[in-house]
C-alpha cells in the first residue's frame, strides 16, 4: 500500500504540523503493519510521555494514531495507538454502534522514534478473528478497507483531527467515507 498524506480537518487546524504520512500494510497472516510518520515543531504539541504498553481506554482525546478496518457489511474494528505506547481495540457492528472491547490475543507491538522535528510511531497488530467483530470473514480479508487517521493536540489543548479523506460536516473518522484505503 502507498504512502497516504494525512490530511488536517479544515475545523481544525494546526499550524505546528508540517506533514503527517501513514503506511499501511495487512498481510495474509492477519498481521497489520502501520506507520506514522509526523513532521513539524514538535515542542507545540503535547506528546504523551512514555509508558508501559497496555489496554487503555480515551486515547483519543489526546495524541493518538488510528486505523478503522472493515471487509464486508456494516461491522469494523478500531485501533488507538498513542505514543505512550498505550492502546486500544474496539469493533463495533454498524456506524457507531454495538461499540465493544475486541481481544487482539497479543498486545500491539508499538516502537516510537522521536528527533527534532519528527515523530515516527510503527505498530504491529494481529487483526482479531471474523467470530470477534461479527463478520464472516476475517479483518485481514484481501479486500479490506480501511481509514487511518490522528488526532493531535496542541500545547494549549485544542485538538486538531487529521485523516486521509474527511466525510462532509464535523470530524468522523468512522464514517464510511474515511475508508478509504484498500489492502
Amino acid at each position: 500500500m502507498p504512502t497516504v498524506s494525512l490530511i488536517a480537518h479544515p475545523a481544525t487546524p494546526n499550524e505546528a504540523v508540517r506533514s503527517l504520512r501513514a503506511t499501511a500494510l495487512v498481510t495474509d497472516r492477519a498481521l497489520l503493519s502501520i506507520d506514522f510518520e509526523l513532521s513539524g515543531d514538535l515542542s507545540q504539541l503535547r506528546l504523551p510521555v512514555p509508558s508501559s504498553s497496555k489496554r487503555t481506554d480515551e486515547l483519543w482525546k489526546h495524541t493518538c494514531f488510528e486505523a478503522f478496518v472493515t471487509t464486508e457489511g456494516a461491522g469494523y474494528i478500531e485501533l488507538n495507538f498513542s505514543p505512550s505506547t498505550q492502546w486500544a481495540a474496539y469493533s463495533f457492528t454498524g456506524y457507531r454502534t454495538g461499540m465493544r472491547p475486541v481481544e487482539l490475543g497479543d498486545s500491539p507491538r508499538i516502537t516510537v522514534e522521536r528527533q527534532a522535528s519528527t515523530l515516527r510511531v510503527r505498530t504491529l497488530t494481529r487483526l482479531p478473528a471474523a467470530a470477534d467483530v461479527g463478520r464472516s470473514q476475517p479483518a485481514a480479508a484481501a479486500a479490506a478497507r480501511m481509514g487511518l487517521s490522528a488526532v493531535i493536540e496542541a500545547l494549549d489543548g485544542k485538538v486538531s483531527y487529521w485523516a486521509a479523506r474527511h466525510a462532509a460536516g464535523k470530524p468522523d473518522f468512522h464514517h464510511p467515507d474515511a475508508f478509504v484505503l484498500t489492502s
